[in-house]
């Protein structure tokens, strides 16, 4: 594990002291400011006949993070064949296959061709790659290599750690544990994100660990106000986001002058976050068509916070016992609903038709197979009947879906809960 305490605005190299942690982690090291990035980027095929008959001389290559805004390119080139008439950054953000392009002009004082990003709604750190299209006036035409970078943060100052699994930002401030237990749960949870999804993932996820919601209010204002739960109240507060085109899992431990416990935490929220990381991946996971508690019930599979989960299955058989689970379809949008529900399914999916029915159904989801379909070519049995089986298992004597809904109470376990896609603490 690399571990550093780093002020990017100065680009200081803050000289960390050597430990061992007892997690397989391994010792953590001092890393210059400017080499705390990951690489995400698809590579590029250099272009036939790169620069044609000119010679290029590139003494200029650079981002410059100018995070919640956005960024600055800048390239400094010349030709043997004459004056650079055009130049284009193109760059990739996050996870995203799709690149986006900057249009530079020239700086006839410096003789440097600036491209400006702007942007105010992606979290720090992103991993980031881009290269340059130049031309000159004699049509030649010329393409830099990828270079990788970050969306750095640069006016604040980070705690940086990295393992195989994970790279965190932690804010000065929010205990050290948080951390360990971070990197605890993804080494823990390892085998069980490659046996269920047939391939870890093909970037290493980057995690932003908030001390509160001040910092996290620059780039998403309003995180701070809760959500509007049932009843109207703003009673829920977001205390995790993944954010499956970057790659980012962003978060908090302390909400609303509470604070959850840190194997909760790490456990809990942040490895069933990681599990959305894992369904963005899957391409064809998500889709209109989608069920709410069909995709939370599955990340919330790989919470590993046992008494969480346990409640929430328990919570789930009293609904059903109680009459008051409704269709699986009629659940929709409610997020009090789609946790419990879905995790039960999912550990009822596993339990009856055996440990790698996971594995089937998301292979096919990712070759843009339909959720329902899916699930009925993988069980071979229908919709109606497996939600039959599902509430035999849950204790209902009379397991035929019903077909009008019951009245929804919040059930007792649930006492701060938020909405997808954020995670929620739930005591």
């Amino acid at each position: 594990m690399t571990r550093t305490r780093i002020l990017l605005a100065s680009l200081a190299v803050v000289l960390a002291f050597s430990l061992l942690i007892n997690l397989r982690l391994g010792s953590v090291v001092s890393v210059a400011a400017q080499e705390a990035v990951t690489s995400t980027s698809t590579v590029i095929a250099s272009p036939t006949n790169n620069g044609g008959s000119a010679e290029w001389t590139i003494s200029t290559d650079a981002f410059v993070s100018k995070f919640p805004r956005g960024g600055e390119f800048s390239l400094k080139a010349s030709s043997s064949a004459g004056k650079i008439t055009s130049a284009f950054a193109f760059f990739q953000v996050g996870t995203a296959k799709s690149r986006r392009r900057a249009t530079a002009q020239l700086d006839q004082d410096t003789g440097t061709w600036i491209g400006r990003w702007d942007i105010t709604n992606i979290p720090p750190f992103v991993p980031m790659s881009y290269y340059w299209v130049i031309t000159d006036e004699a049509g030649n035409t010329y393409q830099t290599d990828l270079k990788d970078t970050s969306y750095a943060d640069n006016d604040n100052e980070w705690i940086r750690s990295e393992t195989e699994d994970i790279i965190i930002y932690q804010e000065p401030g929010l205990p050290d544990i948080y951390v360990q237990k971070t990197l605890e749960a993804m080494a823990f949870q390892r085998d069980f994100y490659l046996k269920h999804w047939g391939t870890l993932l093909k970037y290493k996820p980057v995690a932003v660990l908030y001390n509160g919601y001040q910092r996290w209010s620059a780039w998403r204002p309003g995180i701070a106000g809760g959500n509007t739960s049932i009843g109207g109240e703003r009673n829920t507060f977001t205390v995790g986001q993944a954010l499956t085109d970057y790659g980012v899992f962003v978060g908090t431990a302390r909400y609303n002058s509470a604070e959850l416990s840190p194997d909760k935490y790490a456990f809990g929220i942040i490895l069933h976050e990681i599990g959305h990381l894992y369904q963005g991946q899957n391409g064809g996971f998500f889709g209109a068509s989608m069920p709410l508690w069909f995709s939370e019930g599955d990340a919330e599979f790989f919470n590993a916070y046992m008494p969480e989960v346990n409640g929430e299955l328990r919570t789930a058989r009293v609904y059903a016992q109680e009459g008051r689970l409704p269709r699986l379809m009629d659940i929709g949008d409610n997020g009090l609903l789609s946790y419990f529900v879905g995790v039960s399914f999912w550990t009822w999916l596993t339990e009856a038709y055996g440990d790698d029915i996971h594995l089937q159904i998301v292979q096919r989801l990712a070759k843009n197979k339909n959720w329902r379909d899916a699930l009925e070519e993988t069980t071979g049995r229908n919709f109606l009947d497996l939600e039959t089986e599902f509430r035999q298992w849950l204790g209902i004597e009379e397991a035929a879906p019903p077909t009008s809904l019951p009245t929804l109470t919040p059930p007792p376990f649930f006492a701060t809960p938020t909405f997808a896609p954020t995670k929620t603490p739930k005591p």
